[in-house]
């Protein structure tokens, strides 16, 4: 009796550890495809001519049957031929998964 009372405990917390693995397991996917975002949307703006303008932007970008939200701030900096953009990537629940820098040079 005392072995499978001791064999239950073991097996509930055998289950525990697995469920929380598979918890961060999804998190981290998340957090991988965020990144993969980011990345993407910094590429393309280093590749836009002219330079985005200074100001806030926002949309949301749909990947593996999941909803981001991206928010873009393009600001001057002190050299008036670089600007810097910043992108945060937020879940539906404005939880920050990754925020780049970029800094883009503008052509005189």
């Amino acid at each position: 009796m005392v072995a499978v009372f001791i064999f239950a405990l073991a097996t509930a917390g055998f289950f525990q550890v697995l469920g929380q693995s598979a918890r961060h397991a999804d998190y981290l996917e998340t957090k991988y495809f965020a990144e993969l975002l980011a990345h993407n949307d910094l590429v393309e703006l280093s590749l836009v001519r002219p330079p985005p303008e200074t100001g806030l932007s926002n949309g949301k970008h749909i990947l593996a049957e999941r909803t981001f939200y991206w928010f873009q701030a393009v600001n001057e900096t002190e050299n008036s031929t670089i600007r810097k953009v910043n992108l945060r990537i937020e879940t539906e629940q404005g939880q920050v998964l990754s925020e780049l820098n970029l800094f883009v040079g503008i052509n005189p």
